[in-house]
């Protein structure tokens, strides 16, 4: 009886001890399941995100495809690690016993293993890449996360023998250039006298000297300057290379007025009325009235009473109404023993009435001797 009752309690004993450890079993169990449903609600949030992230790049590929005459330039970031998430595992405080210990370290081990093997995932990031309207696009990320590279035709890609260069900046920038233009003998000329002119209105005589001598030299037909010149030398009486300048002229010009008249002026200053006379009757055609109006004073000083009559005939058909210009012809008429027409010059001029008194008295007399 005593092995039966040894044998019953130590039947109750196992059965005691079963009952604890299916006890501590199933706490074990039901704290695994809930640290697998943890597990697996993380997994599947990832995989979501991974999806909406996938769809989102799908899209931006099927609008970047659209343009297909633009290429599409990838500029790859440097390769980033995946991201790797770290599952929070909960740790439920049980308590196991001993003999249990090998089969919960079994468990243990075989839901490591299935949460590692969905350790690593490649997670794509969610924000939408912006893409310019331009004909280079570049997809770059800053983030150190996994950005996949769209698919590129490399045919459509430019190469280094493209036609197309780049442009440069620099070339876009407008610069300043001076250019030396040069004149002509006749503009520099110009330019010459116009700067002499100021000199001589401001008293710079000599500064105006050398410009007229340079302008005269580029350019020898250069009649203003010319002129210019030989006043400032009549001006202070140098008058041998003022007298040189202007016979030049003549010499360059037979027809021009100008250098006759400045040259036979000099002359007559100095008193030399006959060469005075000479180069002003080498041109005496000329309707000039100024010109015809010295040629008959310097002929009729010079005793060329011809000249003069003509000369004087010429100016009274411009102005008939000169009383003065008639008494000058009646004058050179009765020098050249002409007595006719010098009593109708003298009467002329008497009627007119606008002689001085001198004159007048003059006139009067020598008509009175002519009609006598």
């Amino acid at each position: 009886m005593s092995v039966i009752n040894e044998m019953l309690k130590d039947l109750d004993k196992r059965k005691a001890d079963e009952q604890a450890i299916a006890n501590g079993q199933y706490q074990s169990r039901s704290t695994a399941t809930a640290t697998n449903k943890n597990f697996n609600s993380i997994i599947i949030a990832i995989l979501i995100t991974a999806s909406v992230c996938i769809a989102a790049m799908y899209f931006l590929y099927a609008n970047v495809n659209k343009v297909s005459s633009t290429p599409i330039f990838v500029e790859k970031t440097a390769a980033a690690e995946p991201l790797k998430v770290e599952p929070q595992t909960i740790k439920p405080k049980v308590v196991v016993s001993a003999t249990d210990n090998a089969e919960m370290l079994s468990q243990k081990e075989n839901n490591t293993s299935e949460i590692s093997s969905n350790e690593y995932v490649n997670v794509k990031s969610t924000e939408s890449e912006k893409i310019e309207p331009v004909a280079n696009v570049v997809l770059a990320k800053s983030e150190p996360s996994v950005v996949t590279a769209l698919p590129v035709d490399m045919t459509s890609l430019p190469t280094e023998d493209s036609s197309v260069k780049p442009v440069n900046n620099a070339d876009k920038k407008s610069s300043l250039v001076i250019s030396k233009v040069d004149l002509t003998p006749e503009q520099l000329a110009i330019k010459k006298l116009n700067i002499a002119k100021r000199a001589l209105q401001n008293g710079q005589l000599k500064k105006a000297e050398a410009l007229l001598e340079e302008a005269i030299i580029l350019q020898p037909y250069y009649i203003e300057a010319r002129k210019e010149l030989a006043a400032l030398w009549f001006g202070r009486k140098t008058y041998k290379p003022a007298k040189n300048l202007l016979a030049q002229g003549v010499l360059l010009l037979p027809k021009n007025e100008d250098f006759r008249l400045m040259l036979a002026r000099i002359y007559s200053f100095e008193g030399n009325n006959e060469k005075a006379f000479k180069v002003l009757s080498e041109l005496s055609t000329s309707k000039l009235l100024e010109y015809q109006l010295a040629l008959a004073s310097m002929a009729s000083q010079s005793d060329h009473h011809v000249a003069a009559i003509n000369a004087y005939n010429k100016l009274l058909v411009m102005r008939p109404e000169q009383s003065r210009w008639w008494l000058a012809l009646a004058i050179s008429y009765d020098s050249n023993e002409q007595y006719q027409p010098a009593t109708s010059a003298y009467q002329k001029a008497i009627a007119l009435g606008l002689l001085s008194n001198n004159s007048l008295q003059f006139a009067r007399q020598r008509l009175a001797e002519l009609e006598g």
